[in-house]
């Protein structure tokens, strides 16, 4: 009887916290921040440029909040804007990476502003993530920007490797309108004789899908809860002498 409510408190634990309502933590699942592993700014000019990230933890997750970092000078009366998009790399293979498919969410432009020297962020949350305010996003993709502005404005992004949390790539993706092409920095570590990584500044925010955290977790619980039964049923073992 023990056995059998021990099973089903599992059982019940495991049905509540998977349950489409209930709470959980949000937690950063992907962090490229300024610091020691800042290379320098990257120029993108009007070209659509992607970054390819894997998020920390495991499966698709609940995104909460997106941020990246950006350097402008816009005059005064100047127009500049961004347009960031996230893509699924479900396309054809270039160089072994999967091409950047169709998006599956596309932010609004937004009007930037000169940052006076300095890298601003640029944040997304949940109200921005379409009217249910949720989005899903796979454990592997591609963030995008593409920035639109008047002669005279002047805009970077951070580069930034290796991520803190999360993993990435060494190169990067680019849009002239005509397609994908798969790109690297032109600029040689001269530590190793190959271009130098380019990832840009952002951090991902998210809730992790209830089956990643707790699948695995009531798998364990089944297996422990298995093995005991099983020695019990075997009763104690006798050791015998050979002697």
């Amino acid at each position: 009887m023990k056995r059998l409510l021990m099973i089903l408190s599992c059982v019940v634990v495991l049905s509540v916290a998977m349950r489409p309502d209930a709470v959980r933590a949000s937690i950063v699942v992907y962090q490229n921040t300024l610091g020691d592993n800042f290379h320098g700014p990257f120029p993108p000019g009007t070209l659509e440029v992607g970054d390819e990230v894997i998020l920390a933890g495991v499966g698709s997750q609940t995104l909460t909040e997106f941020s990246f970092l950006y350097q402008a000078t816009v005059p005064l009366n100047a127009n500049a804007t961004v347009t960031v998009a996230f893509y699924p790399n479900d396309g054809g293979l270039v160089s072994g990476h999967a091409l950047p498919g169709s998006a599956f969410w596309t932010s609004p432009a937004f009007g930037i502003i000169d940052t006076e020297g300095a890298y601003t962020k640029v944040s997304y949350n949940t109200t921005d993530f379409g009217t249910l305010g949720t989005l899903v996003v796979p454990h592997q993709f591609t963030w995008s920007v593409k920035f639109a502005y008047d002669s005279g404005v002047s805009v970077v992004l951070a580069d930034i490797c290796p991520p803190t949390i999360g993993q990435n790539f060494s190169t990067y993706w680019q849009n002239d309108g005509s397609g994908w092409t798969l790109n690297q920095s032109s600029t040689i570590d001269p530590g190793t004789g190959l271009p130098m990584p380019v990832s840009f500044g952002a951090t991902f925010t998210a809730v992790p899908e209830p089956s990643a955290i707790w699948v695995p977790t009531f798998s364990a619980l089944i297996v422990i809860i298995a093995r005991r039964i099983s020695r019990r049923r075997r009763g104690p073992v006798t050791v015998l002498d050979a002697n």
